[in-house]
């Protein structure tokens, strides 16, 4: 099982983080994340936007959460929960399992 808790929004090449996670993992494996999907609310969305074009804030990927879910199943990934927490788009979870 690998864990990844509020760290893939701030990562340069998420796609190359899950590939390797697909990697180190065996079949049958877990991957739970999870990670804020800041793109579900539009106006902070904005705001980062604005505040990152003036270097004041460290890479921030804004995902949306079927782009997230889609990045995972696309690299070898069963989806078995795709939860939001509290109805915040904030703290969505995600168990996929290596197929």
């Amino acid at each position: 099982m690998i864990l990844s808790f509020n760290i893939l929004h701030l990562l340069k090449d998420v796609a190359g983080v899950i590939q390797r996670i697909n990697q180190l993992l065996k079949s049958g494996g877990f991957f739970v994340t999870l990670t804020p999907c800041i793109a579900q609310i539009k106006l902070l969305n904005f705001l980062l936007f604005i505040i990152s074009k003036t270097g004041l804030l460290p890479h921030i990927n804004t995902f949306k959460i079927n782009e997230l879910k889609s990045l995972i199943e696309n690299n070898n990934f069963q989806i078995l929960e795709n939860i939001t927490l509290d109805n915040n788009p904030l703290e969505h979870f995600i168990i996929a399992k290596k197929q």
